[in-house]
């Protein structure tokens, strides 16, 4: 809803504490990756390679990364309006959501679905914008 959003975004834009809130965000991947080993671990190594690697490994990271840079800008913008003091948990925040939703986009597209390919190559791209995010959130986000 728009007030749990409002309420991530402040909260992303000022210092408390996010121990829960980064639990919560990182059960996802614990599941995914978790899914991910389970299933590796049953394959024959050929079939384990083709579920890791897929056929667009070298492409996938770099499309969501692109898919996410006006998604970034925009938080970027929206963010600063809150005029944040964390500028580079702000950063990272905003690239990290930027990153995930590109991958969700990007995933209407991509005809991999294996959860090592996912957990692997989507998590590089989120990765990329998010640190790219932390990288860039002193600069764009002073005030």
């Amino acid at each position: 809803s728009t007030r749990s959003r409002s309420r991530l975004t402040t909260r992303s834009s000022a210092p408390p504490s996010m121990g829960s809130l980064a639990w919560a965000l990182a059960a996802p991947f614990a599941l995914v990756g978790g899914m991910a080993l389970w299933r590796l671990a049953n394959a024959e190594p050929v079939i384990a390679h083709g579920m890791l690697m897929g056929d667009s490994a070298e492409v996938c990271p770099w499309r969501i990364a692109v898919l996410s840079i006006p998604i970034f800008a925009g938080a970027v913008w929206a963010l600063r309006g809150l005029a944040p003091t964390g500028l580079v948990r702000a950063g990272f925040v905003a690239g990290g959501c930027a990153g995930a939703m590109g991958a969700g986009i990007y995933a209407f597209h991509c005809n991999e679905s294996a959860a090592a390919f996912v957990a692997l190559w989507y998590t590089a791209g989120m990765a990329v914008v998010a640190l790219l995010g932390a990288l860039a959130g002193r600069r764009l986000l002073r005030w």
